[in-house]
């Protein structure tokens, strides 16, 4: 899970855009949608991966295909779009905030057409081929306008794609996804959607602290229901990772194969991960009651916090559990009075410390968690862990450990950083 892998080639420079580069859809543009033959545009786009990959049987298919209308009037939206957002990247003016509105409109208008076009496609059909191709490169056009920008207009693209991202995660993400899991290749969801999105590490940084703003409305908003459920947790997983990681990871792992590694332990099975989480929902629940009937608040505390390492260990997502666990905590706390902070704090274990009140015996059992997952071979003992499963479990673990004890040894004092100011 925390190695690179190479993403399908998207522009990573290109020169800044000219007036000159503005064209309007011509009757060979029709063409080319037609035939699915995407050539290279003044932009210095390269032509469409999709495209060029074709089967004899897909050509076929496209040579026989047709646009209707409706995809042709998106087609010529979708590029005149695209021409007058060069034209105004293009003008000489200064990039002031009349200027960087105007680009967030005209993006926002590609991007809409764009959307409008995906939607027209049928995966098993014969437009498929040539309006993705079509659409990989418009994408791969922006990619080059925002990486030739400067770093006012470059904040602009990833603001606006960052509120079309569920487009982008359905027209290239999962796509990027699926051909980079059938090459084989092991991935780092974070990175893999940044490189997709083009962000630079500080736009990165500002989209992960506006969706903690969004995410600490929400916690708040949920704390006064009377119980929490799967569905909560799955909705906070999604506020919080909006366009960091895929859509698709904010569900849990159902239908996957093969192990989830984290530190030195193995993560729930997929089939064993909603049960074991209705579980801990279930024991969540009944401190929730119990709390309700009086209960002490530290001894709440230390609970909710053992309830947030069970859920680590759990691991019911494909990435981003740590944070994810915080925030249920963040929640189960929010419901004593915590307020989640608004601004997004790096400092995981100053956060954990505030969360939980300065509760010495709470803030010990998460560290102490923290040390078992670098240190402890293991794996979350679920209620329905039969002797086969249980072999499962152990041969997995096994080959955990033979391929940690190739991996160089890492020191960290976990308890150190948790208690220090």
């Amino acid at each position: 899970m925390n190695k690179e892998i190479p993403i399908p080639e998207i522009p990573k420079s290109a020169k800044k855009p000219d007036v000159s580069d503005v064209v309007e859809l011509s009757e060979e543009d029709l063409e080319i949608i037609k035939k699915g033959d995407m050539e290279e545009e003044p932009s210095g786009t390269k032509k469409s991966q999709l495209s060029s990959s074709e089967s004899p049987a897909e050509s076929k298919q496209t040579e026989e295909w047709k646009p209707t209308e409706k995809e042709i009037e998106l087609a010529k939206k979708t590029n005149n779009a695209l021409s007058e957002l060069r034209a105004v990247i293009g003008s000489e003016e200064e990039s002031d905030p009349e200027k960087i509105t105007l680009v967030k409109n005209k993006l926002r208008s590609v991007m809409e057409a764009m959307h409008g076009l995906l939607k027209q496609v049928d995966p098993m059909g014969k437009n498929y081929a040539p309006i993705y191709g079509k659409l990989v490169e418009d994408f791969q056009n922006l990619h080059a306008i925002k990486s030739g920008a400067d770093i006012e207009v470059s904040q602009a693209f990833s603001e606006i794609f960052h509120e079309f991202s569920d487009f982008i995660d359905m027209g290239f993400v999962i796509k990027y996804f699926e051909e980079a899991k059938k090459a084989g290749h092991p991935i780092h969801f974070e990175n893999f959607t940044a490189q997709i999105y083009g962000r630079t590490p500080e736009e990165l940084e500002k989209i992960k602290q506006a969706n903690r703003q969004n995410v600490s409305a929400r916690i708040t908003e949920m704390a006064q229901k009377p119980y929490v459920s799967i569905e909560m947790i799955q909705e906070l997983h999604a506020i919080n990772n909006k366009s960091i990681v895929p859509k698709f990871i904010s569900e849990m792992r159902q239908d996957e194969s093969g192990f989830e590694f984290f530190g030195t332990r193995v993560g729930t099975l997929a089939q064993d991960v909603l049960p074991a989480v209705k579980e801990l929902m279930e024991r969540t629940n009944q401190l929730i009651d119990k709390r309700a009937l009086g209960m002490n608040k530290r001894l709440y505390e230390l609970a909710a916090a053992r309830l947030h390492n069970d859920l680590l260990d759990i691991h019911p997502f494909a990435d981003r559990n740590g944070s994810t666990s915080l925030l249920f905590l963040e929640l189960m706390m929010a419901r004593e009075g915590y307020e989640p902070p608004k601004t997004r704090d790096q400092d995981y274990y100053k956060t954990v410390r505030k969360t939980l009140d300065n509760n010495l015996a709470a803030v010990a059992a998460v560290g102490y968690e923290h040390y078992l997952i670098a240190n402890v071979p293991g794996y979350y003992k679920t209620n329905s862990l039969d002797e086969i499963r249980e072999q499962i479990y152990e041969t997995a673990l096994n080959q955990l450990i033979q391929m940690r004890k190739k991996q160089p040894k890492k020191k960290k004092s976990f308890l150190k950083r948790l208690f220090s100011k």
